[in-house]
């Protein structure tokens, strides 16, 4: 999010839908696990392909718990692991900002999500092909069905002759070590 977004939301809330604003929601300028709310404030929790961008998932997954109400819900596309990623995808820059490195296991997801309070945890894998920055010829749709074309970069970014995103992913089925997911919970 920047300001310049969150201006544009507001005017968008502003107009709803037939001339009726949309009065129900707010927009705030934040971290993801630093979240300016107050405790049992929320009815739902949303977010396309954020949680995995996020470098302490469990100060997310806390920040998530604190801010629901009872019966609050939690409803997000991400992508989680399936098994861990080879090292030097793991490791990459652009494998972390293309969603793929910045990932966590499955199993830690649903785990985490449970030690920080939440119940009726459920992970169900969307079937999307997360090959597509492999395919990428210059932009490419995300891997979270967002729609929104993302550049691929076609040569390294830190030196000359190093491998592009799309070179290294090239040599491995993202699929097999990766998922975009649809993760479930609600707050008892």
């Amino acid at each position: 999010m920047t300001p310049s977004l969150i201006v544009q939301a507001r005017r968008n809330a502003e107009k709803g839908v037939d001339g009726r604003p949309y009065t129900n929601v707010e927009f705030h300028l934040a971290t993801i696990d630093a979240l300016p709310l107050s405790a049992g404030s929320v009815d739902c929790i949303i977010s396309n392909c954020v949680i995995n961008l996020a470098p302490d998932k469990k100060a997310v997954f806390r920040e998530i718990a604190r801010v629901l109400k009872p019966d609050g819900r939690l409803a997000v596309s991400d992508i989680a692991l399936k098994q861990p990623l080879p090292a030097e995808i793991g490791n990459d820059l652009l494998a972390y900002v293309g969603c793929v490195a910045g990932a966590i296991l499955i199993d830690d997801y649903r785990r985490d999500l449970i030690e920080s309070g939440l119940a009726h945890v459920q992970i169900v894998e969307t079937g999307s092909d997360l090959n597509v920055y492999a395919l990428a010829e210059g932009t490419q749709s995300a891997a979270c069905g967002s729609g929104t074309e993302l550049p691929v970069a076609s040569t390294g970014c830190c030196a000359p002759g190093e491998p592009s995103l799309r070179d290294l992913l090239a040599r491995y089925n993202v699929n097999d070590y990766a998922a975009s997911v649809r993760v479930y919970a609600v707050k008892p």
